[in-house]
C-alpha cells in the first residue's frame, strides 16, 4: 500500500477506535457523536489543506509552497521539489539566453531572431544599425514589414 494512502487511513482509524470505545463505554448516542465529530475534523483538515493548495496555485508565480501536516506533507514536499527544479531549469535557460545575447552582440553581422510566424523577436545591435530594427518597438512585427523587397517576400513565403 502506498505511503500516502496508509497515512491517510490513520485519522479515520483513530476515529473508528474512538467511536468503538464511546459505544462500549457510553452507548450508541455518544458513539454517533464521536463518529460525527471525527468526520467533521477529518473533512475540515483536508479542506484546509486543499484551500492552501488552491491559494498557492492561484497566487503569484514566485509564492512559496505552503507547509502541510499529516499526509499532506508528502504532497507539499513533492510540489516544493518540482518548483525548485523548475526554478533551476529557468535560471539555466536564462543564463543560456544571456550568453547567446552577449555573443551575438559581439558579432559584426546583423542577427534578427524570428518566431515561427516570421515575426521579430530580437535583434542584435548590428542588425538594429543596419536594418533600422527598433527594440522593443518592432518586437512582434512581421519581418516582411521591415524589408519591402519582392524577392525577400518570396524568400520568406518559400521558406
Amino acid at each position: 500500500m502506498k505511503r500516502a494512502i496508509r497515512n491517510g487511513l490513520v485519522a479515520p482509524g483513530l476515529a473508528a477506535i474512538a467511536t468503538a470505545v464511546a459505544y462500549l463505554s457510553a452507548g450508541p448516542g455518544w458513539a454517533l457523536a464521536v463518529l460525527a465529530a471525527g468526520a467533521v475534523a477529518i473533512i475540515a483538515f483536508h479542506l484546509h489543506h486543499l484551500q492552501l493548495v488552491i491559494d498557492w496555485a492561484s497566487g503569484p508565480l514566485d509564492a512559496k509552497v505552503p507547509h502541510g501536516r499529516g499526509e499532506w506533507v508528502e504532497a507539499f514536499t513533492a510540489i516544493h521539489r518540482r518548483v525548485r527544479l523548475r526554478a533551476a531549469y529557468q535560471r539555466d535557460l536564462q543564463e543560456l539566453i544571456d550568453r547567446f545575447r552577449r555573443a551575438s552582440d559581439a558579432l559584426p553581422d546583423g542577427i534578427v531572431v524570428l518566431d515561427g510566424e516570421y515575426r521579430i523577436e530580437w535583434a542584435n545591435p548590428a542588425a538594429r544599425a543596419m536594418f533600422g530594427v527598433r527594440m522593443p518597438g518592432d518586437r512582434g512585427q512581421p519581418i516582411v514589414n521591415l524589408f519591402r523587397l519582392p524577392a525577400f517576400h518570396r524568400f520568406v513565403e518559400d521558406a
